[in-house]
């Protein structure tokens, strides 16, 4: 929701911006907002993001919502940081699909970021993240609600309060997501995630959290009403890796001095060579393998297609592996 002038004023007149949510929860377990120490809120200008959501796959529109916030492209690319600009409104209930290519996959610490529009630390709106490997299974990332009563159409939360949801963070900085929080999901590869799914969370406690707590937020609101999605930033070492490569698309790459090579089986990566190689680390010109029976393997831009083999300390033509 927006109209954030007027919303400002009325918090002020009320007394209640900025200080007293964190009075009330000094003891609280979850992450503080931006700024705080042990905050867990991702920057859109954080150097580790390597990449942005590459399409709309399916949105939902919930109630309450006007026309003018129906704007899915929005959410397509880098984030805007601005409150009242370059968002897509879900309204109440509402959700969006957004697809990626190559696919995200899991690696330790955070994964991708979601991206909302909060214009302070505390008037949070907030939506469940789920994920898919397939496009039509997904599986809902555990999120917990502390608020224990309803918070009205002005009211503030406490981000300490909350974990799990989109929406913790203001505007600029993303709640960060780990897929290895669901590496034990039936169906779900982690490291293949293809559409990650945004669901506005009904505010009024009818919707519950992972551990039956009601959920409470912002409610109700109008006009642009629900969630409202800025942008989901990718963390991924496949896509540094090869982010300046060719997209030929369904999920080939393609660069002068390798040719073509298949990513979006990531980890393992597929050579036109005739070798399935897992990838381990490394950059754009210098690349790192474990080969299944050559161990690790070696190779950059002017030696490839030649590989060396660490184990052995000798060169190999990738196809003779």
């Amino acid at each position: 929701m927006h109209f954030i002038l007027e919303r400002t004023a009325l918090l002020i007149a009320l007394g209640t911006v900025c200080a007293l949510p964190y009075q009330l929860a000094a003891d609280r377990p979850f992450s503080p907002g931006v700024g705080q120490k042990e905050s867990e809120a991702v920057s859109m200008d954080n150097p580790e993001i390597v990449g942005w959501a590459d399409g709309v796959a399916a949105v939902q529109w919930g109630d309450n919502l006007d026309e003018i916030w129906k704007t899915p492209q929005n959410a397509i690319g880098p984030a805007s940081g601005l409150p009242d600009h370059g968002v897509v409104s879900l309204g109440e209930g509402g959700s969006i699909t957004l697809y990626f290519d190559p696919p995200i996959s899991a690696n330790p610490g955070w994964d991708f970021a979601v991206f909302g529009n909060a214009f302070n630390d505390f008037f949070l709106e907030l939506a469940t993240v789920s994920v898919s490997s397939n496009g039509d299974d997904f599986h809902t990332f555990p999120h917990t609600s502390l608020t224990s009563d309803p918070v009205g159409a002005f009211g503030l939360i406490d981000p300490r309060r909350v974990d799990g949801f989109a929406g913790k963070f203001r505007s600029g900085f993303g709640t960060p997501f780990d897929l290895n929080e669901l590496q034990d999901r039936n169906g779900l590869d982690i490291h293949r995630i293809t559409h990650v799914r945004i669901d506005d969370v009904i505010g009024d406690g009818r919707q519950n959290d992972s551990h039956g707590n009601p959920i409470y937020d912002p409610y109700p609101t109008v006009g642009s009403a629900g969630f409202d999605l800025d942008a989901i930033a990718v963390r991924d070492p496949v896509r540094r890796a090869f982010s300046e490569f060719h997209n030929a698309g369904f999920g080939w790459r393609w660069a002068t001095k390798f040719g073509y090579m298949f990513t979006a089986r990531y980890p393992w990566i597929y050579f036109g060579e005739g070798q399935w190689l897992l990838y381990m680390g490394g950059n754009k010109m210098s690349l790192y393998f474990l080969h299944n029976e050559a161990g690790w393997v070696w190779t950059n831009a002017d030696y490839f297609p030649y590989v060396y083999r660490m184990g052995t300390f000798d060169w190999a033509l990738i196809r003779e592996l």
